[in-house]
């Protein structure tokens, strides 16, 4: 029930209007327990004292609320805003409050927590998934690379310890990357001056024992 005084221009009283409203009835009451917040979110209509008069949750009216929720305590001291609360089943909510104009009443818009960040989480898991997918690829494929990329490497050793023990006459083959190249060059440059110097001690030591 609502009621209003009524002055005359003097100032003095001169009536009352008095008001019903069916909580439970079809009007803004219903309309605002039957509005929802994202899948599971809802909103609920209390007054400044902590009497619901809509609560699109359970439809429970002209209950008191739990005034041990923190949230709640500062919307009926005027708060308005976002906070993050416990609701009475304990599940974590993410609970919005307005403070109306004309009357001492507020609204708060109760978000459970999982449907507030379900998008969130599938976009985590779909990128969890993704990232997964994309290093089983690139796993396999990088290994394939670096393989590919030192098989001139390990084609070099493989010449040089040949070139060591005799069994290849031929330079080394100048081939894989510009670092792979230069050592390659280098170690046939280097086995090029010391096969002269030996051919050359072996010549001195011809024309020595020619001498002897």
């Amino acid at each position: 029930m609502l009621a209003a005084p009524l002055f005359d221009h003097r100032k003095r009283f001169t009536g009352m209007i008095g008001g019903l409203i069916l909580l439970n009835g079809d009007n803004f009451m219903s309309d605002i327990s039957g509005i929802r917040v994202g899948d599971a979110g809802y909103l609920r209509l209390i007054t400044r004292q902590g009497v619901v008069l809509a609560d699109g949750r359970d439809g429970r009216v002209m209950v008191p609320v739990d005034v041990r929720q923190s949230s709640i305590a500062r919307a009926m001291e005027g708060f308005e805003g976002t906070l993050r609360d416990e609701s009475d089943q304990k599940m974590p909510t993410i609970t919005a409050y307005g403070q109306m104009a004309q009357v001492p009443w507020f609204v708060a818009a109760v978000w459970p927590e999982t449907d507030a960040f379900a998008s969130v989480n599938r976009m985590r898991d779909a990128f969890s998934w993704t990232l997964l997918s994309v290093l089983v690829v690139l796993i396999p494929l990088a290994f394939w690379f670096f393989h590919r990329l030192l098989r001139p490497l390990r084609d070099l050793s493989i010449q040089i310890y040949q070139r060591h023990t005799g069994e290849r006459q031929m330079p080394v083959s100048e081939t894989g990357g510009r670092e792979i190249r230069n050592v390659a060059r280098v170690f046939n440059m280097v086995r090029h001056e010391r096969d002269e110097i030996l051919r050359s001690l072996a010549e001195r030591e011809a024309f020595f024992r020619s001498l002897t």
